[in-house]
């Protein structure tokens, strides 16, 4: 690699030096040849570097689609969550990265095919509400992730891309350039984009202003001129609602949603450390009952066995307060570094022994080791891994695999059920109720109400029943506020957002109906009254077209035509189940629909990722 030089020559002017000898062909040229000035040249370079960096149509970069991630505004509420789910679908294996080309063209920003120049997904550029650049947070050490907001659904949803070509920072500085030109309704300055320049000064500069900022921007940014409000009066209403919180607005909430959900994991905490403890009690007097010599060895044995001989408990109630166990390791998994004296590591230390002599006492030496649900969420594991004394950590490894693998590593682990704990005391652990009242804020600013009027209103309702219904037993609305993957044909399939019809509330599990008329069971403690004002009517039609690997050919028909795919193409991948479906790879379904084969393949992407996420949320 050589560099240019300028030397000065007897005519006052500059020679130019590519690094070659000056007795070579180039020192022989004709003198005719005119030299541009130092002058000239440093203007044709200054002038060659604006237009590059102004160009827009330079906004075009090979990047790899890691993960859409939906925001929910519950589990799912920044980009920050969005990088942890990434994180646990990278643990799981079960990031489906694809190259792609990321562009602006026209207006909007495209997704494109490498090879086949496919568009795979767009968006408007008024659409795109904040982009950011994560560096060295994972194995994925430069992401770009843009929040949009969607067409076809209400609500956000953030994209993430690793950026190995060029880094996201310079991505995301080019990408914020042309959005606030967007917003300010300019046109390029130079010549380089007259079609693009002609497009943005078109529309009056109201109907750019009254788009949705990003949420650091101040409010009198977006409120367009009064002329202008009349004919955003509609899609302001419904579009308010879908706003992301500000940032002041964030900072403020998400502490408090934080602090309740930690509230929540140590009032279940300590029901299942008072069970725990009430278990070993009632252990311990057996124990000692026998050591006195009021039982025979027969009689000993029996009465381990048989629920029925008072003093020590039974299989079954050693095999649950096992569980109860691992269900309070995971709550310390979540709690830890949020609870202090005691902390979370120092009850790791209450437990153990008490683990220790459970298991010293338990009459089938195998039972430990073969309680599966609930498996080790990763928190816990790390917390135990980092905590444990040696003698803690052979007990601990001793019990095997079902109590090191977390749901990722386990094979065939949708096959294991959900765990819900049940208390001594008939406690059930509540729906954190702060947290729903600040989404329903949100989602319906008009009606001002929140869900802590429900109980108020149904004062018959059972005490011991959460979240709080109406007495009487006529099927009503509820939404699921939880994913929930059926693990048998008499449970049923739900996904946050969903609005279900109740059948049967007599039980922990409820049965239910959704919008496709499939009944099953749902555990009730994933579910929450819709208000009176939403009626049915409007409830049905709202609820977008879901697919699963349970999905009918049907159901993957509608979820075709709602994603907008051609009609051949709705044809050809109408026929299949969502278990064909999903399991097809990219050239598969190119072979079959070879225009729009990439786009559909595109879209699966994100149903796998919802899936593995959904049953990685009931791996605890």
């Amino acid at each position: 690699m050589y560099q240019d030089q300028y030397h000065s020559d007897d005519t006052g002017g500059y020679s130019q030096s590519n690094g070659y000898s000056p007795d070579g062909p180039v020192a022989q040229r004709s003198d005719s040849i005119s030299r541009p000035s130092a002058k000239t040249i440093y203007k044709q370079r200054k002038e060659y570097a604006e237009s590059m960096l102004k160009q827009p149509d330079n906004f075009q970069y090979r990047v790899e689609h890691l993960f859409t991630c939906g925001l929910d505004q519950k589990e799912v509420r920044s980009v920050g969550d969005c990088i942890a789910r990434l994180k646990l679908l990278d643990a799981k294996g079960r990031v489906w990265g694809q190259d792609m080309i990321l562009q602006v063209k026209d207006g909007s920003l495209q997704l494109t095919d490498i090879e086949t120049k496919e568009e795979l997904e767009s968006f408007s550029l008024d659409s795109v509400q904040e982009c950011t650049a994560v560096l060295q947070s994972c194995v994925y050490n430069s992401i770009l992730t843009v929040t949009v907001r969607e067409r076809s659904r209400r609500g956000h949803s953030i994209l993430l891309f690793q950026c190995e070509d060029v880094g996201a920072e310079h991505i995301q500085s080019d990408m914020e350039k042309l959005l606030q030109e967007k917003r300010d309704g300019r046109g390029e300055q130079d010549n380089i984009r007259n079609t693009l320049e002609s497009m943005l000064a078109q529309p009056a500069p109201g109907r750019f202003q009254g788009k949705p900022l990003p949420p650091p921007q101040p409010e009198d940014r977006w409120s367009g001129p009064d002329q202008s409000i009349p004919s955003w009066d509609g899609p302001d209403y419904d579009e308010s609602e879908q706003h992301p919180p500000r940032e002041e607005e964030r900072k403020r909430e998400e502490p408090e949603i934080d602090t309740v959900k930690s509230q929540r994991n140590m009032e279940i905490l300590n029901h299942v450390l008072s069970d725990l403890e009430l278990f070993t009690q009632q252990l311990n007097e057996g124990v000692a009952a026998q050591s006195t010599g009021m039982k025979d060895k027969k009689s000993k044995k029996k009465s381990r066995k048989e629920k029925g001989i008072p003093g020590l408990p039974s299989l079954q109630e050693f095999a649950s307060c096992l569980q109860k166990m691992k269900y309070g390791f995971n709550l310390l998994g979540k709690l830890d570094g949020r609870i202090q004296n005691p902390s979370a590591s120092d009850l790791v230390h209450v437990l153990f022994p008490a683990l220790s002599f459970i298991m010293s006492q338990c009459p089938e030496p195998d039972l430990p080791p073969s309680i599966l649900s609930p498996l080790l969420i990763q928190p816990a594991l790390d917390l135990l891994k980092n905590n444990v004394t040696p003698d803690e950590h052979r007990l601990w490894k001793s019990l095997g695999e079902a109590w090191n693998l977390p749901r990722a590593l386990w094979p065939d682990a949708d096959s294991i059920p959900p765990y819900f704990p049940e208390f001594s005391d008939g406690w059930e652990p509540p729906v954190p109720e702060a947290t729903r009242n600040l989404e329903r804020d949100r989602r319906d600013r008009q009606s001002q109400r929140s869900s802590r009027t429900v109980p108020e209103q149904q004062p018959n309702s059972d005490p011991r029943s959460f979240p709080p219904i109406r007495a009487n037993e006529q099927p009503h609305f509820m939404r699921v506020m939880y994913d929930f993957m059926a693990r048998n044909n008499q449970e049923l399939s739900i996904m946050k957002g969903e609005i279900l019809l109740v059948l049967d509330k007599s039980k922990k599990w409820f049965r239910a109906r959704n919008v496709r008329g499939e009944e099953g069971f749902v555990p009730n403690n994933v579910l929450e009254p819709v208000e009176e004002e939403e009626e049915e009517h409007n409830v049905y039609q709202d609820l977008p077209p879901t697919l699963s690997r349970k999905s009918r050919p049907e159901e993957v028909k509608a979820w075709l035509q709602y994603k907008g795919f051609s009609k051949i193409t709705v044809r050809c991948l109408g026929v299949l189940s969502g278990s064909l479906l999903l399991g097809m790879t990219r050239d598969e379904i190119k072979t079959v629909c070879p225009e729009e084969g990439g786009r559909v393949f595109f879209q699966l992407q994100a149903v796998k990722s919802a899936l593995a996420l959904a049953s990685e949320n009931y791996g605890h």
